[in-house]
């Protein structure tokens, strides 16, 4: 990934950005669904260090939907396993 340095301090930051504000619930509440389809859409863009940092929020989300009875534990396990592969297989 290439960075540049942006303003006095000598700031750097990645050329290519992933907004994810939303992921914290910064602006809105968050969305498991929507989660889980923005690690994919890091993982799917080659951005291991944004999938990284979103991946324990959405772990995070998938549990809270276990807890009020969303999904059940199982699919749950298995939602996370994916993920985990498949941020796992990005080199």
């Amino acid at each position: 990934m290439k960075y540049k340095e942006l303003g006095n301090p000598g700031l750097k930051i990645s050329e290519i950005s992933y907004g994810a504000s939303s992921l914290g619930g910064v602006f809105h509440s968050f969305d498991e669904c929507r989660g889980i389809d923005s690690v994919f859409a890091a993982i799917d863009a080659g951005n291991k260090e944004e999938a990284t940092k979103l991946f324990p929020e959405t772990v995070s989300a998938i549990d809270g939907a276990v807890t009020k009875g969303v999904i059940h534990k199982n699919n749950a396990n298995n939602r996370k396993a994916k993920l985990a592969l498949e941020l796992n297989a990005l080199n």
